[in-house]
């Protein structure tokens, strides 16, 4: 889960550290995961691994990693409080996830602002490519995604009309 984080976050260098030497060999190719179950989460690491620069992943002695194993014990178990430790319960494995390519996007009001950001092209009614252009100056467009400059606030991640809909839901 902290490697699809990342991914989310466009990081590009990634430190991962995990007490298990198994899993750590594993996702080197150092040693073979045998079992069909284990196989298929290696292999969604190593596809998701495979989109960062640079990766890195080493093995922390259990003895160094007491919190994370106390950690990882408490939410395993029925005798956390909810809310005292921030946890998310997955209703089936990630690797059984369908995996789903949008292949026609939605027309949007981000057209627009997305296509002068990226290719200058503006309306040819004089009027309204002056108003795009003033209105593009709050948004920055960073090759896939289109944020509004906020003053006070990071970046706002503006999406398409279903997907805002869903996120609202």
């Amino acid at each position: 889960m902290g490697i699809g984080i990342a991914t989310e976050l466009r990081v590009n260098r990634i430190r991962v550290h995990g007490d298990s030497q198994l899993v750590v060999s594993q996702v080197n190719g150092f040693s073979e995961a045998k079992e069909e179950r284990m196989i298929k989460y290696i292999e969604k690491v190593r596809k998701e691994i495979s989109t960062f620069e640079e990766f890195q992943i080493m093995q922390v002695p259990q003895t160094l990693n007491t919190r994370a194993d106390a950690l990882s014990k408490m939410a395993s178990s029925r005798m956390f409080e909810p809310g005292k430790i921030y946890t998310e319960i997955l209703p089936q494995p990630n690797i059984e996830k369908e995996e789903i390519l949008q292949l026609n996007e939605e027309p949007s009001w981000m057209d627009p602002i997305v296509r002068y950001l990226k290719d200058g092209v503006v309306s040819s009614d004089r009027k309204e490519g002056r108003r795009l252009v003033t209105k593009a100056t709050n948004y920055i467009f960073d090759g896939q995604e289109l944020y509004k400059r906020s003053f006070s606030w990071p970046l706002l991640k503006r999406l398409p009309p279903s997907a805002a809909e869903l996120a609202m839901r």
